[in-house]
């Protein structure tokens, strides 16, 4: 699908109009098109990777997001996508490490927080979910405080029934 009689903005807003229609592999084709006229495009290959990530292929996803982090590290939603990709992969270790990271960058990432507290839920680290949960809650909008509250309370419980 290499196109090389448009330019990489013309490629990079076909991409963009793709995805908001869900069109998420069409999109890759263009958005690769758009790389390989601009390697260091870093909203083509951001958007590579979250398309990617929409059509569940996360090793490719993550691949992106390794080279947007190359070209800037300081990206906090990058690393949020690493955590969520390395989540949906099962690799809980490298999830927390990224989240981790996403918070070194913006410490009021709110969803951040909480995709932290439910990795360290599921490898039994309770006390530091509980903790992240309460930042989540801190730094949240009002319209997902409830939500949060709902799982510290599951949290609470569960953290009862392992202590038993």
């Amino acid at each position: 699908m290499f196109n090389k009689k448009k330019s990489p903005q013309e490629l990079f807003a076909q991409g963009v109009t793709l995805c908001n229609l869900g069109k998420w592999r069409d999109a890759i084709m263009v958005f690769t098109d758009c790389v390989k006229l601009d390697p260091k495009n870093f909203d083509a290959i951001y958007n590579l990777g979250v398309c990617y990530a929409n059509t569940q292929d996360f090793e490719n996803a993550l691949e992106q997001y390794k080279k947007v982090i190359d070209l800037n590290s300081a990206d906090a939603e990058t690393y949020y996508n690493c955590g969520v990709a390395y989540t949906q992969l099962g690799d809980r270790e490298n999830a927390i490490l990224a989240y981790q990271h996403a918070l070194e960058i913006d410490d009021r990432y709110f969803t951040a927080w909480a995709n932290l507290a439910s990795c360290y839920r599921d490898t039994f680290k309770l006390t530091l979910a509980e903790e992240c949960l309460d930042k989540a809650i801190e730094h949240a909008p009002p319209q997902f405080k409830d939500e949060f509250e709902n799982r510290r309370s599951s949290l609470k419980t569960l953290k009862r029934l392992v202590e038993r």
